[in-house]
């Protein structure tokens, strides 16, 4: 079975954008499974692929023609099978909105709906842009990276995709309010779960207790949130707090330790062993890494 890895590296410090064009996974037993938080605001425009995307502990299908929106460090999974026969294919965009801020200073409306995308708690952050699809194809067909330009010019013209993107986007924004793209009922007990672990995750994890509280059986429980998310619940439970953990290593100035038990894990040697397994550096050389300015998540 293919697999893609979990980690994936969304530096922003070089470079304040990246725009991506028909990324394409395929292969039999294919999956693409991210598991992330980063910096910048992300948009992900799924062209072919079904799966799922779990976001503010709801978990949301995938299909041709939406778009989906992760605001700055916003906590985010998505898995998607991949074949021979359907390949999993997107766009993205992702930038630092601190520097493009500037380019809505005499655009009084777009600004409004560009603040609330950044700033703001969001009725929705999935849109069905099905009907426009043709207009979204070439779109980022016309803009796609041309590495042949200078710096400047590629900046120039990922703000121009932007400012097309978003006047795009900003019609049926509105619309989808009205609209749910969540998942059947019958996923209700899994966006518990989630819910559940948010509340909790800082603490000693116990099945038992999270169960009861859930009402629910712990091999049920497990076997379900499994099916549901394609983690188990411990595995989800320590994702949760390393990105806990690398927010507060970037954007604090608290030890170690404490940021160790902050999370859930006081024995801060464990803490440290774990971080460099999962993350592939220690705490120390993750902050240093990101040097205390710009950061992103691995």
């Amino acid at each position: 079975m293919k697999r893609n890895p979990v980690y994936q590296n969304f530096e922003l410090n070089q470079t304040p954008f990246k725009l991506h064009s028909r990324d394409v996974t395929s292969g039999e037993g294919a999956i693409w499974d991210k598991h992330h938080a980063h910096q910048g605001m992300e948009f992900v425009y799924v062209q072919h692929g079904e799966g799922i995307v779990i976001i503010e502990q709801k978990i949301i299908p995938i299909k041709p023609g939406t778009v989906f929106y992760f605001q700055p460090y916003q906590m985010h999974r998505m898995k998607v099978y991949a074949s021979e026969a359907c390949t999993y294919t997107r766009s993205k965009i992702l930038f630092e909105p601190e520097i493009f801020y500037p380019l809505f200073e005499h655009l009084p409306v777009m600004k409004k709906f560009f603040m609330m995308l950044w700033k703001e708690r969001l009725p929705t952050q999935v849109i069905d842009l099905s009907d426009r699809r043709e207009e979204l194809e070439h779109l980022f067909e016309l803009y796609k990276p041309n590495k042949s330009l200078s710096a400047e010019e590629q900046q120039e013209r990922f703000s121009i995709l932007l400012l097309c993107f978003l006047q795009l986007l900003q019609h049926s924004w509105r619309l989808s309010k009205k609209t749910s793209l969540e998942a059947p009922r019958t996923l209700n007990h899994s966006e518990k779960a989630l819910e559940w672990i948010e509340t909790h995750f800082r603490e000693s994890f116990d099945l038992r207790k999270m169960a009861d509280e859930l009402f629910l059986n712990p091999q049920y429980l497990s076997r379900l949130f499994r099916n549901a998310t394609g983690s188990t619940i411990s595995e989800y439970v320590l994702t949760r707090r390393l990105r806990e953990a690398c927010l507060f290593i970037c954007t604090t100035e608290l030890s170690i330790q404490e940021i160790a038990m902050h999370i859930g894990i006081p024995n801060v040697s464990r803490f440290c062993q774990v971080f460099k397994h999962r993350i592939g550096l220690t705490p120390l050389q993750y902050r240093v890494s990101n040097n205390k300015s710009k950061y992103s998540f691995v």
